[in-house]
């Protein structure tokens, strides 16, 4: 469940620190904070990709080929990636399996993105992943994820970097 009180890492829009702040009051007066994302993709080239929730406070019902979170005030971008893995899908991972791509500014989101990428073979009927934050998750081929980001599918999520993930995803890493 989304807890409104929780505080976020709060950033100034150079992506310095600053005082943290309850999530409720970052979201509804835009102010900076960093996130994680964390890319799933198996041996298939398919990317993992989720249904969020009905729950959720942003994109609720939205399909997206990334899992991910608000970062703690104590909390780096890898240590959010592994946390939000463990939460969102209940799978444990040494932070050393998982490879960093880049830290992004979302001026749309007000969030520094810091993202990573997760070689990982899962088979999808014996998860259970977050209901509060998940609704459904499918295997995608990396190529119809590409052709739904090109196309800004209604009722995916964009972000900021998509097109460059992808195209790095698509020539191996």
């Amino acid at each position: 469940m989304i807890n409104d009180q929780e505080l976020l890492f709060v950033v100034d829009e150079n992506n310095k620190p600053l005082k943290p702040l309850p999530r409720r009051v970052v979201h509804s007066q835009g102010i900076w904070h960093r996130t994680s994302h964390i890319w799933v993709i198996n041996v298939k080239k398919e990317l993992l990709c989720q249904k969020r929730s009905m729950k959720v406070d942003r994109y609720p019902g939205f399909w997206e080929p990334r899992f991910g979170g608000h970062l703690a005030p104590d909390e780096d971008y890898l240590v959010g990636a592994v946390k939000e893995i463990g939460e969102e899908l209940g799978v444990k991972v040494a932070p050393k399996r998982v490879v960093f791509f880049k830290v992004y500014k979302s001026e749309e989101a007000k969030e520094f993105q810091g993202v990573y990428i997760l070689k990982l073979d899962l088979d999808l009927s014996k998860m259970r992943f977050e209901e509060d934050e998940i609704d459904e998750l499918k295997w995608l081929e990396l190529k119809r994820v590409k052709e739904i980001s090109r196309e800004k599918s209604k009722g995916w999520v964009q972000s900021v970097y998509e097109k460059e993930i992808l195209d790095w995803l698509e020539k191996g890493m």
